[in-house]
């Protein structure tokens, strides 16, 4: 079986400390806990201050109904309020 990864960029509006982002998006750790075929999350920001969150899945399948989930999920609305919506950028690819 073949674990996918989804690759999340984002970027978030300046008036948020960097310490605000990473506290809404470990917030939103919860979420993922409880999400079938979530595996593991490793968070990075690039030097331009993009973010990039990056989510191991079971499956394609698991990846799929958890970023739906994960979405309508009340707990990421803060985190959501912070980002610059234009700027996400999701991919999938596959980890042999």
């Amino acid at each position: 079986m073949q674990t996918i990864i989804e690759y999340v960029t984002f970027e978030t509006d300046p008036k948020h400390s960097n310490e605000a982002v990473k506290q809404a998006i470990y917030q939103t750790d919860a979420i993922l806990a409880q999400l079938d075929g979530f595996i593991k999350r490793d968070l990075a920001q690039r030097a331009d201050a993009t973010w990039v969150e990056v989510v191991y899945w079971r499956d394609m399948k698991s990846a799929e109904e958890g970023l739906a989930t994960f979405i309508k999920d009340t707990r990421s609305a803060e985190l959501f309020a912070m980002i610059i919506q234009s700027s996400v950028k999701i991919d999938y690819s596959n980890q042999f």
